[in-house]
């Protein structure tokens, strides 16, 4: 557990597309692994979901990106 960095899921075909997530220590005792970021390589585009909510397209800040409400 703690930092790392791993592929979730990718076209073994025709690489058209790679999901990586990163990961990190959480919790109080450092025994959980949190989701920090998602990056999306799709036809030479770079899509980054980071913690928080921010979304960037190939480096870049999208603007009022739509946040879900967590259920509970």
């Amino acid at each position: 557990m703690g930092k790392c960095q791993y592929i979730l899921a990718k076209d073994c075909v025709n690489n058209s597309f790679t999901v990586l997530v990163d990961n990190v220590q959480c919790g109080s005792d450092g025994t959980v692994s949190c989701t920090k970021n998602v990056y999306v390589h799709l036809n030479g585009t770079t899509i980054t979901l980071r913690e928080g909510g921010t979304v960037l397209i190939d480096g870049i800040q999208v603007a009022n990106f739509p946040r879900v409400a967590e259920s509970k």
